[in-house]
């Protein structure tokens, strides 16, 4: 069964972002059941948990960031929910329990700074499949073969 973790921007996702994201899902989705897990963070995270609860073949795991940051915490209800963790700490969680990971950046060229950013690059050293969709919906993919 897929496991897909997603991480994204805390501004939203554009629409065309939505839209890449959705095809993601939906070819995933077209091989069978899969479990989402996502950080529970406004903005882009809120919307991947949207989008999966469309689907009838996802569970979703809620991996919620730290306590004292619940202001930015979009209090999404999963079918299931992990620990509150420091979102570093999270995001690992997340990509070492990912079998794909989708990311959806707030800027169109990576970035020295934010945790998306650094969340792909954990990623990329944990040398998992990865689809980045950018802002105008293309979508860039790294390993990525959607065979069992």
């Amino acid at each position: 069964m897929w496991q897909i973790g997603f991480t994204g921007t805390r501004h939203g996702m554009t629409p065309m972002q939505r839209a890449g994201v959705a095809a993601i899902l939906q070819q995933v989705a077209g091989a069978g059941e899969f479990v989402a897990h996502h950080g529970d963070c406004v903005g882009a995270d809120a919307e991947f948990h949207d989008l999966c609860r469309e689907l009838p073949q996802s569970f979703i795991v809620v991996h919620p960031g730290p306590l004292d940051d619940l202001p930015n915490q979009a209090g999404r209800v999963g079918d299931e929910r992990r620990t509150h963790l420091p979102h570093m700490r999270r995001n690992k969680n997340i990509v070492l329990t990912a079998t794909v990971m989708i990311a959806a950046p707030f800027e169109l060229a990576q970035q020295a700074h934010g945790g998306t950013w650094r969340t792909i690059e954990m990623v990329r050293q944990a040398k998992r499949p990865l689809a980045i969709v950018s802002p105008d919906g293309a979508v860039a993919k790294e390993r990525w073969q959607l065979q069992r």
